[in-house]
């Protein structure tokens, strides 16, 4: 019955096309202790695709501070900033803008020995801002464990905004628009405090740029165990 139910969750999270918010996936599928916080930074930058015309890119740098609820579910707030490195930059563009967001990440499904290999799944709802664009995101994580500090992982990922389409003399025409990517990263525990990540995110859309970038993870426990 739990091998149905976890079916049924990814099936509809893929028929959603809805993943995880503004780039970067950043981490295996792994669900924090009750007990503990995570604070982690996220630069990574965007590689022009070919797509857009006026060939903007961005360099970008998110924090992020989640917090366990259960042995299940973590509570995530996201926060950024974003540069557009084009030189020059057109009168519709802003050189700056911010990113805020809210994530709820469940771990569905995880098998496999705590000093061997093994593999789960997760997935990752929420709600974010970036500049004059709203937007819904979750995420699909599909992880393996090589051994207990190795993991790579891949997955599908999101977001669906509500965002300017066109511009045509000053008009601003907005609507709801997907960008999709698939995400491959590697993550390393280090030591109990601290875990080293690196991804990509190669877009499946005209349009969305590759991603690039990378991080850490430091934690903390706001009691020990007994």
């Amino acid at each position: 019955m739990k091998k149905i139910f976890t079916l049924i969750i990814i099936i509809t999270f893929i028929g959603l096309n809805i993943s995880k918010a503004q780039y970067q996936m950043f981490g295996a599928a792994n669900s924090l202790e009750s007990n503990q916080f995570v604070i982690g930074v996220n630069p990574f930058f965007q590689i022009y695709n070919g797509v857009d015309e006026e060939q903007h890119q961005y360099r970008a740098t998110n924090i992020y501070l989640a917090k366990g609820l259960s042995d299940f579910f973590d509570f995530r707030l996201k926060g950024g900033w974003y540069v557009d490195v084009k030189e020059t930059s057109s009168a519709n563009t802003y050189p700056t803008t911010f990113y805020g967001g809210i994530e709820l990440e469940s771990l569905v499904f995880k098998k496999g020995k705590s000093q061997g290999n093994g593999y789960g799944v997760a997935i990752t709802t929420g709600v974010h801002v970036w500049g004059n664009k709203v937007g819904i995101d979750a995420c699909l994580n599909l992880t393996y464990k090589i051994v207990p500090d190795l993991y790579v992982y891949s997955g599908f990922d999101s977001d669906i905004n509500y965002e300017e389409i066109s511009r045509i003399n000053n008009v601003i025409t907005k609507g709801i628009v997907a960008h999709y990517w698939v995400p491959i990263g590697i993550q390393v525990r280090s030591t109990d405090l601290l875990e080293f990540i690196g991804e990509v995110g190669i877009p499946i859309q005209k349009g969305d740029n590759y991603i690039l970038g990378g991080g850490v993870n430091f934690y903390m426990q706001t009691k020990k165990k007994h």
